[in-house]
């Protein structure tokens, strides 16, 4: 027992580490790992493995500095070169001088470009309004819209006729709007006693040897006041406010699409025999004028009602 302590002894004891004596440095004891426990070698392996590790570390990072550095100067040389130029090396006065008349020199020639371009613009500016001149001096080939509808109001009407199609006699004072029957001559000429029954169921009617409205003459038109009602004539009372017309009412004509106004000039009660000397006195005057007649008075027609009336022109 005491010989395996002896050797345990020798083994693990603490002696002063030999010294080399050509260098005089301390020399580190080889350690067997045969002759160590388990345990021993676990901790010896894992600090072997550990420093290992470390200076594979620090190579790996040696390594990537030195490629980090390289990257960096080659894809930044003009810069690295610029500012060691400039930290380093002084530049002469000459390359100095040199380099402000270069840039004297660029700048003037730039100045002169500058002007040169201005100038230009102004040519073609003044070219511009040289050829706008031109085509408003030349004759137009076309005409203007406004020239276009001016020439054709000349030839067309914008007016649009909303005239009903029918002849029609209105006036507004007495609410009478009624057709204007332009009757067939019969041959007979009797202003105060012509038969037109037929017609006179259609409206009133204009006695067929007079002048039309629009002529420089008299034109007679004539309906009922009254009538046998057996008839059943709608218009058999058309007339029955015919007295009412005073002097300055107006009423108006559509005759052929036209409209032509009237304006009350004279009226007058007379006997049928009567009336073919009132009607001529308007007649013969070289005036458009208009004669409704209507038997006076209502059931009756012992007489005529007469409004003479004249063409207002506009």
């Amino acid at each position: 027992m005491y010989s395996h302590l002896d050797d345990l002894d020798a083994l693990y004891s603490i002696s002063e580490e030999p010294v080399d004596e050509f260098t005089g440095v301390e020399m580190i004891p080889v350690v067997n790992a045969n002759t160590l426990f388990p345990e021993e070698r676990k901790s010896l392996s894992f600090s072997f493995s550990k420093i290992k590790v470390l200076k594979e570390m620090k190579i790996f990072i040696i390594i990537f500095l030195i490629v980090l550095s390289a990257f960096f100067f080659f894809t930044n040389a003009k810069l690295v070169l610029f500012t060691f130029n400039d930290t380093f090396v002084t530049e002469p006065e000459e390359s100095v001088e040199i380099m402000t008349e270069d840039f004297q020199e660029h700048s003037s020639a730039q100045e002169i470009n500058l002007v040169d371009k201005q100038e230009k613009i102004l040519a073609l500016e003044e070219s511009f309004d040289k050829i706008q001149k031109n085509k408003r001096e030349e004759q137009n080939l076309a005409l203007s819209m406004e020239e276009f509808l001016d020439k054709k109001q000349e030839t067309h009407t914008l007016n649009f006729n909303t005239l009903p199609p029918t002849n029609r006699l209105i006036i507004p004072s007495l609410n009478v709007n009624v057709p204007l029957i332009d009757a067939v001559a019969n041959w007979v000429v009797d202003l105060a006693n012509a038969n037109y029954d037929e017609e006179l169921m259609q409206g009133v009617v204009k006695y067929p040897t007079t002048a039309e409205p629009w002529s420089q003459w008299n034109t007679l038109i004539f309906g009922h006041s009254s009538t046998e009602r057996w008839k059943h004539n709608e218009y058999w009372f058309i007339f029955r406010s015919l007295p009412k017309l005073q002097v300055w009412d107006r009423f108006q004509i559509i005759w052929n699409g036209q409209l032509y106004t009237y304006e009350m000039v004279d009226s007058k009660i007379v006997y049928p025999k009567e009336v073919p000397d009132y009607y001529q006195q308007y007649h013969d005057t070289w005036k458009n004028y208009v004669t409704l007649m209507g038997c006076y008075p209502i059931w009756s027609n012992a007489k005529r009602m007469m409004v003479v009336a004249e063409l207002v022109k506009d």
